[in-house]
């Protein structure tokens, strides 16, 4: 189980590849900048950046550490549970259901740096077993937030499942994310079985099938058109394994990735 309060280093450059919050998460950008891919943009949060990681999205994060430096970013995780208690004690509830990117950026705000400041004194709490500790300095960061933007409460007080979604639009924004397809069904609001339907209905095909076309013609046009490299393009379109990408890429075109 992973540490509610946690702070990540890292020397090199690293990439997580397709990712999707599981819970919502509040974070401080210490050294080193994260960059983060999804559907619609790309976005790199510095030094010094506070941002909160939005559940149920997906992307793509790359995290970059400074020249001679590390990458070091502290993140408080909100569960559910926490979450619901927290609104079960101080009344806020959300009002309306918000779409978000990934991750949000949020202002450069005194009360941030103030609260990031106290959690030094708190250094031990990735380790401790002391969950009120825990609890305290997670409420605390919640009021924080709060405070500074009330209008988070929409977002982080909506409990509901992911509802049912225009899937020809969630595709073809997110085929090149190599995700399950009961990813892909959660996050469109579906069962698997009416995914797997409603997918064959709108493409007629079925989805692994659609899949691996396109990805493999978004491949086919980074290379001919952009002239990237096989090896630059093949994770940036779904795939996860390069020589399975060459293999299947040279059976449908005719021709090696190496020889567009």
């Amino acid at each position: 189980m992973n540490a509610p309060i946690k702070t990540s280093c890292y020397h090199c450059r690293t990439s997580d590849s397709e990712h999707v919050l599981k819970d919502y998460v509040f974070v401080y950008q210490i050294q080193g900048a994260i960059q983060m891919y999804d559907a619609k943009e790309a976005l790199l949060f510095g030094e010094g950046s506070f941002y909160l990681g939005i559940k149920n999205k997906v992307a793509r994060f790359v995290k970059l550490p400074p020249e001679k430096g590390e990458y070091r970013a502290i993140s408080l995780t909100f569960s559910e549970q926490l979450l619901q208690e927290f609104s079960s004690e101080y009344g806020y509830v959300s009002s309306r259901r918000v779409d978000t990117a990934p991750l949000l950026v949020l202002p450069n705000h005194p009360l941030y740096h103030n609260f990031i400041a106290s959690l030094q004194a708190y250094s031990f709490l990735a380790n401790t077993s002391d969950e009120t500790l825990v609890k305290l300095k997670l409420k605390e960061a919640l009021l924080v937030l709060l405070k500074i933007q009330p209008e988070l409460k929409d977002i982080l007080f909506d409990f509901a499942e992911p509802y049912k979604i225009d899937l020809a639009s969630f595709m073809e924004q997110n085929f090149r994310f190599n995700l399950p397809l009961t990813t892909f069904a959660y996050l469109t609001g579906r069962s698997i079985s009416a995914f797997k339907r409603d997918f064959e209905k709108l493409f007629h095909a079925p989805p692994a099938k659609w899949l691996q076309e396109k990805r493999l013609n978004a491949a086919y046009f980074l290379l001919k058109e952009k002239k990237q490299k096989p090896t630059q393009v093949y994770e940036a379109v779904g795939f996860k394994d390069f020589s399975h990408f060459s293999f299947v890429f040279k059976k449908h075109f005719g021709l090696n990735p190496s020889s567009v």
